[in-house]
């Protein structure tokens, strides 16, 4: 154990927002010891503070919002034979950027907006090609109990991430869900 989480646990516990006795409850310890430790009046094992530490992180994980708490279970899909035009239309009326691509149940890519745009200056009319023709690879999929902070660089970097639950796709998490 290292030094610095001693004496770093009176500020992460605050963080927690856990008060010295429920922490000392979490950890099955005496909250006499949690005050000790605090002040630097007091030494405790590793397995103490180790189990004092992993309270305080249990704690700043059940805060935390996890994908099923943000997503959307209606989810707009593509299909790799449908038109641009029929895509476009869709976006435009759900008001989004980018669509998973489906071929029954298994998804085999996603079409955006940027792709139909850099289609659009090498060629015009692109409104009658398919979507296969232009799609991208698939959107990344995780569970539902995926926390936020773990889908920010996912979201950051590709606009939306597919739910999953057993296997079984349950949702989208997309860039305007989290903010």
């Amino acid at each position: 154990m290292v030094l610095e989480d001693i004496r770093a646990i009176k500020s992460k516990r605050k963080k927690a927002d856990l008060t010295q006795k429920k922490l000392a409850r979490e950890a099955g310890v005496s909250q006499s010891l949690i005050a000790k430790l605090e002040s630097g009046k007091a030494e405790a094992s590793y397995t103490k503070v180790k189990r004092i530490l992993e309270a305080i992180d249990k704690a700043n994980k059940k805060e935390e919002k996890k994908a099923e708490d943000v997503m959307s279970k209606s989810i707009v899909k593509a299909s790799p034979d449908e038109k641009i035009k029929e895509v476009t239309a869709k976006m435009k009326k759900y008001e989004i950027s980018q669509l998973p691509v489906f071929s029954g149940s298994k998804q085999v890519g996603s079409i955006t907006e940027t792709a139909i745009i850099t289609k659009m200056e090498e060629n015009k009319d692109i409104h009658n090609k398919l979507v296969k023709d232009i799609m991208g690879d698939p959107l990344p999929t995780v569970s539902k109990e995926t926390s936020i902070s773990s889908l920010l660089p996912l979201l950051k970097e590709i606009g939306a991430v597919l739910i999953m639950d057993k296997g079984r796709l349950a949702g989208i998490v997309t860039k305007a869900d989290v903010i």
